[in-house]
Order: structure tokens, then C-alpha cells, then sequence
């Protein structure tokens, strides 16, 4: 049973604003306290037999912690998403109206012109704000559905094994981009 992200080449990975609202230690703490499980290069997990018979209930329980952290971040980019759609689109979206029915009534084209580009330029930036939160709001509602769905199929420790490598692995790539981005913020202090 091998379990890879669905594009390899390019890794799932959620903003710097929504992962640094996510707890990662308490999520680390838990998924590295069931056991210490290596794995080998072909996939499979060693050390099977030595897997605790409660494998089972210590992988929902580290889950659970990690589906509550998803649900904390989703919960504040939910309101996000709704201020942006229902508030800042809108507006942007009267200015660009205003700016051209200045163009077209007024003897100066400055008004206008001015009240138009801008607000072209807070829609645009607004919907490219507003695609980046709806993927990390797929993400933290696709991830923890589809690890508990894995959860719940898997029967044997093996299967426990290889879906927590997996779900450790996801983990990994997510918070990549967070790693990267807090790096260079310390290089840029540390020139500074």
C-alpha cells in the first residue's frame, strides 16, 4: 500500500498566514508519541511486530488533535473569505462603476480614471488574496477527511503504519512553505 501526494512534483502547501495559525507542535507531539516507526526505502514499515496492539486508538487519538488545529484555522479563514466576498469585492466593484461613470460624465478624466484603476487594482488584488484562501481552505477540509477515511479502512498494524508515514509526510509538505518563508525573515534580520 503506497500513498503519495497526487502531484509529486509540486507539494500541497498552505500560505504562511493560515500555517502559522495552526498549532504544528501539539500536532508533532502527538503523531511522534504513538511510536517510533521507521520506514524503509520500498515503503514498507519495519518493525511491524513491535507495534503496540492499541495502534488503533493511539492514531485516532493523534488525528483527532490534528483535525481540531485544521478546524481552528479553518474556522478564522472561513470569516476571511466571507469579509473579502461579501465586503471588499463589492466595493471595489462600486469604485470601478464610479471611476466610469466619471469618465463618461466628467469634463475631467483624472476623477475617474483614478477611481477606476484603483479599484481594478484592489478587485484584482482581493481575488488573488481570495483564490489562495479558498485552497488553503480546501486543504484543511481535503486532508483530514481524506486521512480519516484512510483511518477508518485500515484494519492491520502495517495499514496504521503506512497511513501515519503518509499523513507525517502530508505534514511535512504543508508546513514547508512556512519553514522556508520564517528562514528568510531571519536572513533578512540577521543582514539587517
Amino acid at each position: 500500500m503506497s500513498i503519495k501526494p497526487a502531484d509529486s512534483k509540486k507539494p500541497a502547501s498552505l500560505s504562511v498566514r493560515s500555517a502559522q495559525k495552526i498549532n504544528w507542535k501539539a500536532i508533532d507531539d502527538k503523531v511522534d508519541s504513538i511510536v517510533e516507526i521507521r520506514q524503509s526505502g520500498g515503503g514498507a514499515c519495519e518493525n511491524v511486530a513491535d507495534l503496540p496492539p492499541d495502534i488503533a486508538t493511539r492514531v485516532e487519538a493523534a488525528f483527532e488533535v490534528s483535525k481540531n488545529e485544521f478546524a481552528k484555522a479553518l474556522a478564522q479563514l472561513k470569516w476571511q473569505i466571507i469579509a473579502l466576498n461579501w465586503i471588499v469585492i463589492p466595493l471595489a466593484g462600486i469604485a470601478i462603476a464610479v471611476g466610469l461613470i466619471l469618465l463618461v460624465t466628467s469634463d475631467s478624466k483624472w476623477p475617474g480614471g483614478l477611481s477606476g484603476s484603483s479599484g481594478l487594482a484592489v478587485m484584482t488584488t482581493a481575488i488573488t488574496f481570495t483564490w489562495r484562501l479558498g485552497k488553503d481552505q480546501s486543504l484543511l477540509q481535503l486532508i483530514p477527511s481524506t486521512y480519516e477515511t484512510l483511518f477508518r479502512l485500515a484494519f492491520t498494524p502495517q495499514q496504521y503504519c503506512v497511513i501515519l508515514q503518509a499523513f507525517r509526510r502530508e505534514l511535512y509538505e504543508m508546513r514547508w512553505r512556512l519553514h522556508r518563508a520564517q528562514l528568510k525573515r531571519r536572513l533578512k534580520a540577521k543582514d539587517s
